[in-house]
C-alpha cells in the first residue's frame, strides 16, 4: 500500500465503516459516525519533488487528528 492512500469497507447494514490509511505506518479506524469520503487534505513531504504537497485524507483521520489525537499526547 502506497503512502497517503486508503482502503475502506462498509458493513452490510451500513452502520459501521472500517478505514485503513497509510501514512508512515498503516492506521486502522472503525467508526459508526464517518463514512469513506476523502474530504480532507494534509501536507506531506514528497521526496521526488523535494517539497511539501497536499494529499487527500479520509474524514475520519482528519477528525481523529483534530480531536482525539490530543488525548494520546496527554497519556504519554
Amino acid at each position: 500500500m502506497e503512502r497517503c492512500s486508503s482502503v475502506s469497507r462498509r458493513h452490510d447494514d451500513r452502520k459501521s465503516c472500517l478505514v485503513k490509511w497509510k501514512d508512515k505506518t498503516s492506521v486502522l479506524l472503525l467508526s459508526s459516525a464517518f463514512g469513506i469520503k476523502l474530504d480532507g487534505s494534509c501536507k506531506r513531504w514528497a521526496k521526488e519533488q523535494r517539497q511539501r504537497v497536499d494529499v487527500r485524507q479520509p474524514a475520519i483521520v482528519r477528525s481523529y487528528n483534530t480531536y482525539l489525537g490530543r488525548v494520546d499526547i496527554w497519556t504519554d
